[in-house]
């Protein structure tokens, strides 16, 4: 095994083919879920996400990208909002023994209020 210098590593790089790799493979599974062949190009595809390193990091990348998902254009969005909704289902149980008396339906109601930020 050849030695190695630890002080090369540059780690923005690696999350950020990490991320890439992420993009990739949640494609790929949409792709398998919405039964479309690998063989067949998408005319677009969204990488969404709020942070603008992110994003930056898929636009180095994007050619990567369009080929393993075989596409043709990529779109980077940063407003998860338009896109994704994130909902609170608490574990009752859980909860319950976490929190005792104080998780009541007070609690409860306060959770489902909980917005995207």
């Amino acid at each position: 095994m050849p030695n190695f210098d630890d002080a090369l590593i540059d780690e923005d790089i690696m999350k950020t083919v990490e991320r890439m790799q992420s993009a990739i493979e949640v494609g790929r599974l949409i792709r398998s879920h919405e039964v479309i062949s690998m063989k067949y190009p998408l005319a677009k595809a969204r990488l969404i996400d709020t942070d603008q390193n992110v994003l930056a990091g898929y636009v180095k990348l994007q050619d990567y990208i369009k080929d393993e998902l075989n596409c043709i254009e990529l779109e980077f969005i940063d407003n998860e909002d338009a896109y994704i909704q994130y909902t609170v289902e608490p574990d009752n149980k859980l909860m319950g023994q976490a929190f005792k008396k104080k998780f009541d339906k007070t609690f409860k109601a306060a959770l489902t209020k909980l917005t995207n930020d």
